[in-house]
């Protein structure tokens, strides 16, 4: 099995999405972050940058906390893992987000749109056109406000899609490693046992 490491910056955030408690001290994040064989030298370089672009913000020397401005997007993340958990049967049908008419000159509003759709999963199919499965419990409204509060632009086109050409059909399997995914879950899971 391939050995994949998991992204320091990403175990500090989700270590704070997933904890009881608001704060949590540079020790707890470290001896969380040894479960995945992660330097202290890398967690404490991380935990630097995370508090510098203003991610997470120190309550007292070595203890800290999610920023008010991610507070918010934890938020949103939050209710996307519980609508995640909720699946629907999937009817063939696709979420199609087209951003060809937002430019790509705002490098800011680019970084945030990419983000939001890929933190719903969203693949892009061609220049300008994103796509996903049509199998979470969300309502299509729902997804939508979720993706604007994500960051993506109020401007974007969003609709569904019932079927492709056989061309273009044959093209979206490649679009999700499903494979690397299913082994990256058994390391992880692994590690966690362990």
């Amino acid at each position: 099995m391939k050995n994949t490491k998991i992204n320091a910056r990403h175990l500090i955030i989700d270590l704070f999405l997933s904890s009881a408690y608001p704060q949590l001290t540079i020790k707890q994040i470290l001896i969380a972050a040894k479960l995945f064989n992660m330097s202290d030298n890398g967690i404490r370089v991380a935990t630097t940058r995370l508090l510098n672009e203003g991610m997470i913000e120190s309550v007292e020397r070595g203890i800290y906390q999610l920023s008010p401005s991610t507070k918010v997007w934890a938020k949103v993340i939050l209710n996307r893992k519980n609508g995640i958990k909720q699946t629907k049967q999937w009817q063939q049908q696709y979420l199609a987000v087209f951003t060809g008419t937002l430019g790509r000159i705002d490098r800011t509003a680019l970084k945030k749109r990419e983000h939001a759709l890929h933190q719903f999963g969203f693949r892009e199919l061609e220049t300008g056109i994103y796509i996903r499965p049509d199998n979470l419990a969300y309502s299509f409204e729902k997804t939508c406000e979720e993706l604007v509060l994500a960051g993506l632009e109020n401007e974007a086109k969003i609709s569904i899609i019932q079927k492709f050409d056989s061309k273009t059909v044959s093209l979206i399997p490649s679009l999700w490693d499903t494979k690397q995914l299913e082994e990256n879950y058994e390391i992880y899971s692994q590690d966690i046992q362990e």
